[in-house]
């Protein structure tokens, strides 16, 4: 596991934010949760703040279980990916 990286903006508005990515690997199950945050622009337009995405792999044999998307302090919703053939 590792952690996202602080970011601390001083110009346009104050502020602070998680971004980067993160890997949780849980070693009883074999499943990967890979995690994105995402922030906001320069001028705090186009993107929402507290933003994230990711997946859930089965590390075994590489499936793609399930993708998250949405805010980290809110609900997210996930979307079930086991029964959609490719």
């Amino acid at each position: 596991m590792n952690a996202p990286n602080l970011l601390i903006r001083i110009f346009p508005i104050p502020g602070n934010d998680n971004v980067g990515d993160v890997s949780i690997r849980c070693l009883e199950t074999n499943l990967v949760a890979e995690l994105s945050s995402i922030s906001q622009s320069f001028f705090r337009f186009g993107t929402n703040r507290r933003q994230i995405k990711g997946k859930i792999i089965d590390s075994l044999s590489a499936k793609l279980l399930y993708k998250i998307e949405g805010h980290w302090d809110r609900y997210l919703p996930h979307f079930n990916l086991m029964f959609i053939s490719y």
